[in-house]
């Protein structure tokens, strides 16, 4: 067994029980009044064990047991959020010796307690609760009720109580309160774009959620195929009500993406998210102009994103004098004292001329 985990580091600690029964009379007189040895070994980082074993000598009491079980840990944590369609969750206990163990809605005492657990009674070796004794139960969840929502997401606390009674008859005088919580569906509210866009660059998928287990917080994903959602690529942006990722340029036709959340809570919510890219058809517009006397400087702004060069007479396209910034709504050029002949294309390579009079 590992002592404790197998992180190479100076100091080890490994906690474990050891039931009541060991310190009976027949197991007393097995172990020399109750004397135990535990054996182990080291290792560092280059391979190189001890060549002799360390052993760590503890002795059992001979008194009666009077102390009760003790709880160590649960398999799901306090407070954990349960996902909206789930009517029963198994839960283990982890205790430090063998013990039976009963649950309530109510914190009563042990023998008025009406649900019980099953216990094995074996030593757990393997699992999360190496060296301590489990006992498993299904414990019911109240739904949240849908029609109660409004705008924010509301969630329903089930509360439990659990009690344990040792092999030599303890029973806990308080109970182990434990909580689950109940969430609603996760929803997709919004999605963006949609529609016919005329433009194939600067595309951003938009996706908000709300409701689920923390009033729209999640974690979504895209693709262009409808497959599991762990497979899916995350948005740039998310685990949070909004959620946004830019597309790469995109060509003229249809466009379909599948769109999958997952909350805190497990609960799924999924969408698609269409659009068409049709081509745009209508020239660029200029709609500023302005020049800097002080630094020579020629600057136009356009509608939509553009490339410009211009000349001093008329030119092809491609051999005019390239302005500032492609592909944008700004640019500018050395200011002069001729004839500005500027010609602007944008993405659809639609052309327009614009004469500019410095």
């Amino acid at each position: 067994f590992e002592f404790g985990d197998s992180l190479f580091k100076f100091d080890h600690e490994i906690t474990f029980g050891l039931p009541s029964d060991l310190a009976s009379d027949q197991a007393l007189q097995l172990t020399n009044g109750g004397k135990y040895s535990l054996y182990l070994k080291c290792k560092d980082a280059n391979g190189n064990e001890n060549e002799r074993d360390y052993y760590i000598n503890f002795q059992i009491d001979t008194g009666p047991d009077l102390t009760p079980p003790k709880i160590e840990s649960t398999s799901i944590n306090m407070r954990t959020f349960i996902r909206s369609d789930v009517d029963s969750v198994v839960t283990d206990l982890y205790l430090n010796e063998p013990s039976s163990c009963k649950w309530d809605k109510r914190d009563v005492e042990y023998d008025i307690m009406e649900n019980t657990l099953t216990c094995s009674g074996l030593l757990d070796t393997q699992t999360i609760g190496f060296g301590t004794y489990s006992c498993s139960t299904p414990l019911p969840v109240e739904k949240v009720d849908q029609s109660e929502i409004t705008n924010r997401s509301i969630t329903k606390e089930n509360n439990y109580f659990f009690r344990c009674k040792d092999r030599a008859g303890n029973k806990n005088f308080q109970g182990f309160p434990f909580t689950l919580i109940s969430t609603p569906k996760l929803s997709i509210t919004e999605t963006m774009p949609n529609g016919t866009l005329t433009t194939g660059s600067g595309i951003q998928l938009q996706v908000k959620t709300s409701q689920g287990a923390q009033n729209g917080i999640s974690i979504c994903g895209f693709s262009n195929e409808d497959i599991d959602f762990a497979n899916m690529a995350a948005f740039q942006s998310t685990n949070a009500e909004t959620h946004m990722q830019s597309l790469p340029l995109l060509t003229q036709g249809n466009h379909n993406y599948f769109i999958k959340c997952r909350d805190l809570a497990g609960n799924d919510a999924k969408s698609n998210i269409q659009f068409i890219i049709e081509p745009d058809e209508s020239a660029p517009l200029l709609i500023a102009v302005f020049k800097d006397t002080n630094l020579g400087i020629l600057s136009i702004t356009t509608n939509e994103p553009t490339t410009c060069r211009y000349a001093e007479e008329e030119f092809p396209f491609e051999r005019g004098i390239l302005m500032t910034n492609e592909k944008a709504l700004t640019h500018e050029a050395t200011l002069g004292n001729s004839l500005y002949i500027i010609k602007c294309q944008d993405e659809f390579n639609n052309e327009e001329v614009f004469n500019i009079f410095p």
